[in-house]
């Protein structure tokens, strides 16, 4: 695994870096040299106030999965597991800028950003799954 600086990345130039193989590379901004000049304070409102409101209605969709027996099935287990996967991926996502200052917290929290990222998307796969198998329609033949 290497972590790289936001500098070190300049320093590659245009046409970016070459992967080699079995290699993850992680940004780090310095925290020293760490501006945020780009972003608009409109943006990073949005942003926040979005990523909230998600967080507070998945935490709204687990109260009420977990709430009503009924709806623990396999299909609601899976939406359970979806929720859980996005609500921590949300939370650590709000955090992630304070995490800039520390390479090792910041590897932590890439770790766990692609972590549950990947968590998101398979249980999605197995919804998917399911769901294709649930309105399969079998022909008959004659």
């Amino acid at each position: 695994m290497k972590v790289l600086s936001s500098k070190q990345i300049g320093l590659l130039g245009n046409d970016g870096m070459e992967p080699e193989r079995n290699t993850v590379y992680i940004l780090c901004p310095e925290h020293e040299k760490y501006e945020q000049r780009e972003l608009a304070t409109a943006l990073i409102y949005i942003t926040f106030m979005g990523t909230l409101l998600s967080i507070i209605s998945l935490c709204f969709l687990l109260a009420v999965y977990l709430s009503f027996k009924e709806l623990r099935n396999l299909p609601g287990k899976c939406l359970i597991s979806l929720s859980w996967a996005l609500i921590c991926y949300q939370i650590i996502f709000l955090f992630a800028e304070k995490s800039n200052g520390v390479v090792t917290v910041c590897k932590v929290v890439a770790f766990c950003l692609h972590f549950f990222v990947l968590a998101a998307f398979s249980w999605m796969t197995i919804m998917a799954f399911d769901t294709s198998s649930t309105f399969k329609i079998q022909g008959k033949l004659n």
